[in-house]
């Protein structure tokens, strides 16, 4: 069984293990830190995804570039090539860091009127802690895109396994003996530390690479730079639309509306998970279709076979948790926190559409046409901060969520769509595709809550129990109704094997 084969299965493993440890954890962390710690510690987690974001989009060249010079007998270039990249990724920790203190020193010019003394100096502690790891991250960051790159995805996606179970069973016996958000911070980086070193070792120990620091070719330094150039720009102006209702919040209506708005993000994170790792391990197949055609001729059918599978996976997520999602977060996060299943609806249900449609952004990417995507992506994040604005003051904390929802149904739903008809991408026929899965979907939706209405779900029991049901006859009729023929192989070979 080749490594996509067996990766897709520890991917899944790891969703499994990483969502049941998740839905686990979270409601003991959120009960044990309160609704205003948990609300800082997010507000720092925050800050880190900004400061990673000085990635620059070098991860994403590195797996382009490895991809392309293995597809095309290059392979002599790949130590100069690394050795760029270990220079230039020690810069930018270095550049982090700049950063990073100058925000440090400048916390209570942002957060002074919505977070009290002892919040802020939670938060100057922890803000600290990840600066210095993030600095002295960044030059080991190189290895784990090279993992990727040769597509190494058993062992990435077991770290991955380690990664989701070491965190709880660190963290519990910390939060019992009364460490809080700092010592969460300290766990994190330490869990962050072995995983950097694991890439390591197995870059050298069994991919056996070899790095030089000479022998630049300054072409593809231009042309490292101008690719990575577009997807950084489409990196920072993506957290910004995603993070900028955080920040707002923080701001103005303090670390609670920030703690409901992050349990709406997780619930978000945990949906992505699903499709973004399917679509991550088609990447460099999409690189090597990228370099061997240079057009959509061989794209089209492998975006429209993919595109359905994960539209049966987002689709039947998405359609257990408009039936039961609102109990869902009363039993796990509490009552405190009901908001949030109404933010996250509002969040997941057009982002649907760029999760169900990411090979199209993976080949843009291959083929270096990321311009359009980055000019999509600034308007996104110009409206969202726009309609933050005012949606935060005149509906509270689900007008992140609102701003979230309009933004990314303007950009990446319509926008992105036309622009994909524009440059040669079937995109008639992949929602002609899509329709068939739709239609018997939204029938299954209207049945099931007239069916539920009034459904009573006191605990956890009767949740995972009206689960099962759920998910017993959808799966059912969408077998019979929805699938093709193609699909139906699938299913048959995965009980087969289980068999």
């Amino acid at each position: 069984m080749n490594q996509i084969k067996v990766g897709s299965i520890l991917s899944y493993i790891s969703i499994f293990i990483s969502n049941i440890v998740g839905i686990t954890y979270t409601p003991f962390m959120l009960r044990m830190l309160g609704q205003s710690e948990y609300g800082v510690y997010s507000l720092v987690m925050t800050i880190v995804s900004y400061l990673a974001l000085m990635d620059f989009g070098f991860g994403a060249a590195i797996v382009r570039y490895t991809s392309l010079y293995m597809a095309t007998d290059k392979t002599n270039k790949l130590p100069s090539l690394y050795g760029l990249f270990v220079i230039m990724y020690s810069f930018i920790g270095f550049l982090s860091f700049i950063i990073g203190m100058i925000f440090f020193f400048n916390i209570e010019y942002f957060f002074s009127e919505s977070l009290n003394s002892h919040e802020l100096i939670i938060m100057k502690r922890m803000l600290l802690m990840v600066i210095v790891y993030i600095t002295l991250s960044f030059p080991f960051s190189v290895f784990s895109a090279i993992v990727t790159s040769h597509e190494k995805f058993i062992f990435q996606k077991s770290l991955n396994i380690i990664r989701a179970l070491l965190m709880p069973a660190l963290m519990i016996p910390l939060l019992l003996m009364g460490y809080k958000s700092v010592a969460m911070i300290a766990v994190f980086i330490l869990i962050g530390i072995f995983i950097l070193l694991s890439n390591f070792w197995f870059c050298f120990k069994r991919l056996k690479i070899r790095i030089t620091f000479k022998n630049f070719d300054k072409a593809l330094l231009y042309s490292v730079l101008g690719f990575s150039t577009f997807v950084f720009l489409k990196n920072i102006f993506e957290r910004i639309y995603w993070s900028s209702g955080q920040i707002m919040l923080g701001a103005t209506l303090g670390s609670v509306s920030v703690a409901i708005f992050s349990i709406a993000l997780q619930i978000k994170g945990y949906y992505e998970t699903f499709a973004k790792t399917i679509g991550n391990l088609f990447l460099p197949r999409v690189v090597k279709v990228a370099a061997s055609q240079n057009s959509f001729l061989g794209f089209n059918l492998l975006f429209i076979k993919v595109g359905r599978i994960l539209f049966h996976i987002s689709g039947f997520i998405l359609i257990v948790y408009l039936l039961i999602g609102d109990k869902f977060i009363s039993l796990w996060a509490g009552d405190n926190y009901s908001d949030a299943y109404y933010m996250s609806l509002w969040i997941i249900i057009p982002y649907t559409v760029p999760l169900i449609q990411i090979l199209a952004l993976q080949m843009l990417q291959a083929l270096n046409k990321m311009k359009f995507q980055v000019f999509v992506f600034a308007l996104i994040a110009a409206i969202t901060i726009g309609l933050n604005y005012f949606f935060i003051k005149t509906f509270g904390n689900i007008g992140t969520a609102l701003s979230l929802f309009v933004a990314v149904l303007i950009g990446e739903v319509i926008v992105m769509n036309i622009y994909y008809w524009k440059i040669g991408i079937d995109i008639k026929k992949f929602w002609k595709e899509i329709f068939k899965i739709f239609l018997p979907m939204a029938v299954f939706l209207l049945v099931s809550k007239f069916f539920f209405k009034g459904f009573l779900i006191r605990n956890f029991m009767e949740l995972i129990l009206s689960i099962l049901v759920i998910s017993i006859i959808y799966l059912v009729f969408i077998f019979k109704t929805a699938t093709n023929q193609y699909e139906k192989k699938i299913v048959f070979n995965i009980l087969k094997r289980v068999k």
